[in-house]
């Protein structure tokens, strides 16, 4: 078990990636390319998160979604620790981010909206991790804050070894 400890502590769980379909897939559940998932057990309830671990994947993100489970989203594990930015170009629904660093620190927690359909990629929202960040979890609209996500929160442990990508990109994809 791996616990933050800070202002809002919640405990935190690791466990083993696993081939599965997540709540948040949008196609077949079923498909055998459905991406690798992480049980994650923040506070008292358990995340099945879709390991989001290659650049294809971080850019894609959690775009198209009409629904995101609420024990569902999406771990981002970023080949390095770099000032980081989401933003919300093709999700339809709202979604919550938290940003690690390195040590596992919380460096942001944004609630992200939902942007109008056809906003030019200049004026979408961008939401920074403020520190340098290497990983970033994603959450339906609103968990963050049930959860009593904030910054400063230190995850003490690490994350699973052999989830990172490579040659991810630091800024939001185009």
């Amino acid at each position: 078990m791996i616990a933050f400890a800070g202002a809002a502590p919640a405990i935190f769980a690791w466990a083993q990636a696993q081939t599965r379909p997540a709540e948040t897939q949008p196609d077949d559940p079923g498909a055998p390319d459905a991406p690798p998932t992480l049980e994650l057990v923040l506070g008292e309830e358990t995340f099945h998160l879709e390991i989001a671990d290659t650049p294809a994947a971080i850019q894609q993100g959690l775009m198209h979604r009409t629904s995101i489970a609420d024990d569902g989203g999406m771990l981002f594990v970023f080949p390095d620790v770099e000032h980081r930015a989401m933003w919300m170009k093709n999700c339809l629904v709202p979604i919550d981010v938290a940003f690690l660093n390195d040590n596992l620190v919380v460096t942001a927690v944004h609630e992200m909206e939902v942007e109008r359909p056809g906003t030019p990629d200049r004026f979408l929202r961008r939401y920074a991790s403020r520190q340098p960040a290497q990983y970033a979890i994603e959450l339906r609209g609103g968990r963050a804050a049930e959860l009593g996500l904030q910054a400063g929160q230190v995850l003490d442990g690490l994350p699973l070894p052999g989830l990172k990508g490579e040659g991810a990109p630091a800024d939001p994809p185009s």
